[in-house]
């Protein structure tokens, strides 16, 4: 991945277009879905087999817009690590200005798409469900117990509760590594981290906490931070990301038969998928694997980058979009050219409200961490 960063902007280019090629397979999942009595009619024909096919990986996708998640923290800390107030503050400053203005921009889009189709009356868009969005305690409809479903059948926003909670939970967890578990063998705090993802997502079965359902996805982030080690400073992880994997594969091929859970195949997948990124990250710097990626790399980079760009963006506006357009019966193929060209103005989108300066979040968000574990710089 190296030799596809840009020296301009430190971003890795590559990077934006997995999140492009990641945010138009959840794009297409949900055009398909949103209009499945309409192409039914092409069932069987090649091409929609195959779009149909690709679609079904759009819980993958959202798997691996957490790893990336963790991945890209790791590089924008590089040697800035969390563990004093003025880090702190200026990290949870800079999430809160990337993930917030979009996020807002969402929720009141969701909100004028419910006027526009006649279903702001509906208990979806209640002023008590977009407290719950502004909070992000949003989990997924179809989760039993959930506080808060995501605002205005906008249902992509439930992932943005989780990558909100990962941003905030992250600073407490260095900090608790370092002052009390440097000492521990990175290995047994992965496994007991992993048990404790288990245990909350068991713990929810009973008892409905939407922090515990962030909690259980953490690992997957957290593994995506570790790779950005391994990327930036040659860290290796080799039996910790082996036994992820073995996990995974273990799980999903014959585990799941005697436990079935949703929650559990998503965190195996999770753990598979962050396994593969690490044997690549890992492999990237030598110049056999970069001549390997070459060609790949450019084909993804030429289809996918401009979208990536803007994949929160995307992400987070294009469901609204979509059902307005399905409310008002327009063609399929106008659809198609509509969402193509929004996803195009979502880079424009968030690229501007990322050079929003929102001093308004730069606030003293550490004094509670430092009076508990006594780390003032």
């Amino acid at each position: 991945m190296k030799h596809d960063a840009n020296p301009g902007s430190g971003r890795i280019i590559v990077l934006d277009s997995l999140r492009g090629l990641a945010a138009m397979i959840v794009c297409l999942h949900h055009f398909l879905f949103i209009n499945s009595d309409h192409v039914q009619v092409y069932r069987g024909q090649a091409w929609y087999d195959i779009l149909f096919s690709i679609s079904e990986f759009n819980k993958e996708a959202v798997l691996f817009f957490f790893v990336l998640s963790g991945f890209s923290i790791g590089l924008s800390l590089k040697n800035k690590t969390p563990d004093s107030p003025e880090t702190i503050n200026e990290y949870i400053y800079r999430r809160f200005k990337r993930i917030l203005p979009v996020y807002i921009i969402a929720l009141l889009f969701t909100l004028v798409s419910g006027f526009v189709m006649h279903q702001a009356h509906l208990p979806n868009y209640s002023a008590w469900n977009m407290l719950g969005n502004v909070l992000f305690l949003q989990t997924a409809d179809i989760i039993e117990g959930s506080w808060f479903i995501p605002y205005g059948f906008n249902g992509p926003l439930w992932s943005l509760s989780f990558e909100f909670f990962f941003y905030c939970f992250f600073p407490l967890v260095y900090l608790i590594n370092r002052k009390y578990l440097s000492r521990i063998n990175i290995l047994v705090k992965y496994a007991v981290l992993l048990f404790l993802s288990v245990a909350a997502f068991a713990v929810n079965k009973i008892f409905f906490v939407p922090y515990f359902a962030f909690f259980s996805s953490f690992i997957i982030w957290l593994s995506g931070y570790l790779v950005s080690r391994t990327y930036l400073k040659g860290e290796t992880y080799h039996l910790l990301f082996a036994g992820a994997f073995a996990f995974g594969i273990l799980y999903l091929a014959a585990g799941r038969h005697f436990l079935s859970s949703n929650t559990l195949v998503f965190i195996c997948k999770g753990l598979l998928m962050a396994a593969v990124f690490y044997l690549v990250a890992f492999l990237s710097k030598s110049e056999k694997a970069q001549t390997i990626f070459k060609w790949p790399v450019w084909v993804l980079n030429k289809l996918f980058n401009y979208v990536g760009k803007g994949s929160y963006a995307t992400y987070a506006l294009h469901y609204p979009l979509m059902l307005m357009m399905r409310y008002f019966h327009v063609n399929l193929m106008v659809q198609v050219a509509v969402v193509l060209l929004f996803a195009i103005l979502c880079t424009t989108i968030e690229e501007k409200t990322i050079r929003w300066k929102l001093n308004m979040l730069r606030l003293n968000y550490t004094s509670f961490f430092f009076r508990r574990f006594n780390m003032a710089s």
